[in-house]
């Protein structure tokens, strides 16, 4: 059992910080690079009482546990939640947020004397009820208390809600994550991850659809639920969906994002009637545990999965995103595409697939505008970091070209072309035998632009 090194340099990060007096601290870490990993070893390095790791899904509390207790043999690790409950005397308790912040709750009550150290997994929910819940039962954003918060999360980005009456680190109108966390410790990106071989290469492939969007009304920051589904879930639109697998991904393992549960039992049967073995899962799916038991050993290659495999589900294998949910929603996106950077032996790389209909209102969230490019770029299958150092260094050399509207990574030389003015528009040939300034024509022609006489 050896920690990497940027999992000891954040271990580091939050001593330190806590040293000096920092008690609210959020680490940025993308997915699969271990956060989980990190806050197992906290125990060790803190000497801050029982630790409590607050969690949303029965996937993360189990990992959390496994992974605690794989990490600490000798402490005794408690779940909280539903009918399980833990020991007066345990070291680290694991809980379950909608079980212990409840309005009223009184759980974690015997604990709250002993918690040094309170950890929030996937802590951009942190915001809702139970948690702020939860955090004011604890007393951890007083400026009296001495126990230490530490946030997890891949995507720092949380829609801004209206505040209560809770207590938070700020007084403005809106809560957002500064009111519960101050200071920003470490952070190791997707880019970053991918760039020194921790996180599996991301190749992109668009697919555009002639399906309109136009109409659909956005709720709390993207599309309505009902609406989308009604738009995006059609015979047409599912068939293009399985062309493009076959044509970019064919035989990988696939996580395939749908709008609802309708929209993965359609889309799976799409991919049924292509001969693709695919199944469709969500929350309470009763063959469940079976189907990803069936993906994990090869039966099903393709989940049309509905809002279930977002967080918490860890299965390295999986080699193909398809996103055939469109999303406005960049920390919906990241953590889809982050079901795939998992490394596996014998994984080269991952392929996403983004599923793009027409929308005029604004462009929507792709793998490209993911480090920060153009959300309309085609990577036509190039890795997402190779082309975003292609871009920068073009961008570098030509830096009076804006390269907002360029569409396709593979005709960027073309694209520089065609619109750098400063670029010399004739041959060298031309240059030497005429001093007039002849204009280069597709056909290879050239042509002296002799303005018109004024009246």
């Amino acid at each position: 059992m050896q920690l990497r090194k940027y999992q000891e340099d954040c271990l580091d990060s939050i001593v330190e910080n806590m040293q000096a007096g920092v008690r609210h601290q959020l680490i940025v870490m993308a997915t699969g690079l271990g956060k989980t990993v990190v806050f197992s070893n906290l125990p060790a390095r803190l000497n801050n009482g029982k630790m409590l790791v607050i969690a949303h899904r029965s996937e993360l509390l189990d990992q959390a546990v496994d992974k605690i207790q794989h990490w600490n043999p000798t402490l005794k690790v408690g779940l909280e939640k539903a009918e399980s409950h833990a020991d007066a005397n345990c070291d680290v308790i694991v809980a379950c947020n909608a079980s212990v912040g409840r309005s009223g709750s009184k759980r974690l009550e015997h604990f709250w004397d002993d918690i040094g150290t309170i950890v929030i997994d996937e802590c951009h929910h942190v915001l809702g009820g139970s948690y702020l819940n939860i955090l004011e039962d604890s007393g951890v954003l007083l400026p009296t208390s001495g126990k230490l918060l530490v946030g997890f999360t891949a995507t720092p980005r949380r829609r801004n809600k209206t505040r209560g009456n809770q207590v938070t680190l700020d007084n403005d109108d809106l809560l957002s994550l500064k009111s519960v966390f101050s200071k920003i410790v470490y952070s190791f990106p997707i880019r970053r991850g991918i760039k020194e071989g921790f996180l599996c290469p991301l190749k992109g492939f668009r697919v555009g659809t002639q399906t309109n969007l136009d109409a659909v009304k956005t709720v709390a920051g993207d599309f309505a639920t009902d609406q989308l589904s009604e738009a995006v879930n059609t015979p047409e639109r599912n068939l293009q969906v399985v062309k493009a697998w076959k044509e970019n991904a064919n035989n990988r393992p696939t996580l395939c994002f749908t709008v609802d549960v309708q929209h993965g039992k359609d889309l799976a049967e799409a991919f049924l009637h292509n001969g693709v073995m695919a199944q469709p899962i969500y929350g309470d799916d009763p063959q469940r545990a079976e189907k990803l038991k069936w993906f994990e050993s090869g039966k099903v290659q393709v989940l049309c999965n509905c809002a279930l495999l977002t967080e918490g589900f860890d299965s390295p294998s999986v080699a193909c995103i398809v996103l055939a949910r469109p999303t406005k929603s960049g920390s919906l996106y990241t953590q889809m595409v982050g079901r795939g950077t998992r490394l596996l032996e014998g994984k080269t790389d991952c392929s996403v697939i983004d599923v793009v209909d027409n929308y005029k209102r604004c462009s929507l969230v792709t793998l490209p505008s993911l480090l920060g490019m153009s959300p309309e770029l085609n990577l036509q299958g190039t890795s997402v970091t190779e082309a975003a150092e292609v871009l920068e260094a073009a961008q570098e050399k030509y830096q009076g070209v804006d390269f907002t509207s360029l569409t396709d990574i593979t005709k960027i030389k073309a694209f520089v072309e065609s619109v750098d003015l400063f670029a010399a528009p004739y041959t060298e040939e031309v240059k030497e035998f005429s001093k007039l300034a002849w204009m280069s024509c597709s056909d290879g022609s050239y042509v002296l632009q002799i303005p018109e006489k004024k009246e």
